[in-house]
């Protein structure tokens, strides 16, 4: 896969901003289930880490279920979601 002019383009589909989106939500969904769950040890850098890696895991469920459905497994709509998710646990740090 290149990072080139055509990938930006197709990160711009439908398909990729609801990838993105979802990816934001479960990012900040997560990271508030460590806020109320956890101890005060955890920091917000730690709560919004842990939102992105159940964003980032959420997407790789996703497209796993996909192929094994008989689809093929996108790397582009796990991309959407993990930048989705990045942005959820930066949100998380404000």
């Amino acid at each position: 896969m290149k990072f080139n002019k055509e990938f930006f383009k197709s990160m711009l589909e439908y398909d990729k901003i609801l990838h993105f989106v979802c990816g934001l939500l479960v990012s900040i969904a997560v990271a508030g289930m460590f806020f109320k769950w956890d101890t005060a040890s955890d920091t917000a850098i730690i709560q919004g880490f842990e939102g992105f890696i159940g964003a980032m895991l959420a997407g790789l469920g996703k497209e796993a279920t996909d192929f094994f459905r008989g689809s093929e497994f996108d790397a582009k709509d796990w991309i959407a979601t993990i930048i989705g998710g990045i942005v959820g646990g930066l949100i998380w740090l404000i």
